[in-house]
């Protein structure tokens, strides 16, 4: 009987292969209760984690324990304590019968076709849509090219007037250049002018200067070399007096 009783508390002292968490539901009032469940909790062996939540008196221990004898140690501390109540189970499914199965079979086919037939609609509708789209899209595409077309007339026409105005500017300074030009040749006229006649006022010069210096000596003079006398015939008016007679005349006394 000795060896059979050693045995059993050695199979129960075997400690789990992998570690286990036991949720506990223990009344705690407060924070002296709480660190009482603690300390109990904390001697058993194999504890990895403890945690206790006092307001919903829930008490989690995580390791190689034992359940029954972590809910020993907690029942030690003299608190009510039992293992965390399980979900309870699903209930189960009545069987039904054949009609009913049947129907319910219809149904889902008339469901199956009436979300075909939605999703046909709405296949429809989205092409319908992506065709009023491209619509659009080539509407503004169309659009997009036509305001280039503008642009680059409204282009053309500023460079044709701006090669105008540069043209202009051109036939501007071609025409000051050609003033200048005349004006040049005007200029330069006048100087051949003013030196031809200057030359000829210089030669005609020289040419008096010849004259006079090979002119002839004057013949002495006498009564048959002088030219005849000439006499002119001058009116002497009288002076006039001023008067009150004569009140216009200018003479003096």
């Amino acid at each position: 009987m000795g060896d059979g009783e050693k045995k059993e508390e050695k199979k129960e002292d075997a400690k789990p292969l992998e570690p286990v968490t036991v949720v506990l539901k223990v009344k705690i009032h407060c924070l002296g209760c709480e660190k009482k469940v603690k300390k109990s909790l904390s001697k058993v062996k194999g504890l990895m984690s403890l945690d206790v939540n006092r307001s919903e008196g829930k008490v989690t221990v995580k390791g190689f324990v034992d359940p029954k004898e972590v809910l020993k140690r907690a029942k030690k501390t003299g608190k009510q304590a039992d293992f965390w109540p399980s979900p309870p189970p699903p209930p189960k499914e009545e069987k039904k019968s054949s009609d009913e199965e049947k129907s319910e079979k219809k149904e889902e086919k008339k469901e199956k076709e009436e979300k075909k037939e939605t999703k046909e609609e709405k296949k429809k509708e989205e092409k319908k849509e992506e065709k009023a789209e491209e619509k659009k899209e080539e509407k503004k595409k169309e659009e997009k090219k036509e305001e280039k077309k503008e642009e680059k007339a409204e282009e053309k026409e500023e460079k044709k007037k701006e090669e105008k105005k540069e043209e202009k500017a051109e036939e501007k300074e071609e025409k000051k250049e050609e003033k200048k030009k005349e004006e040049k040749k005007e200029e330069k006229e006048e100087k051949k002018e003013k030196k031809e006649e200057e030359e000829e006022r210089y030669e005609e010069r020289y040419e008096e200067r010849e004259r006079d210096y090979y002119r002839p000596e004057p013949e002495p003079w006498t009564l048959s070399n002088q030219p005849p006398m000439q006499f002119e015939t001058v009116r002497i008016i009288a002076p006039q007096y001023f008067s009150d007679e004569n009140p216009n005349a200018c003479s003096l006394m």
